[in-house]
């Protein structure tokens, strides 16, 4: 858990910094979120 959200957290900022790339970051976290999820379960 802690690693996703760490993970996320750093997705965060390179949404940021990269902007106009955001949409396609946040898709590809969500999807490692998604990951992470099930694993921990």
């Amino acid at each position: 858990m802690l690693v996703g959200a760490s993970l996320l957290n750093s997705g965060g900022i390179m949404v940021r910094v990269l902007g106009h790339r955001a949409e396609q970051i946040q898709e590809l976290f969500q999807t490692f979120a998604k990951y992470f999820q099930r694993e921990s379960i």
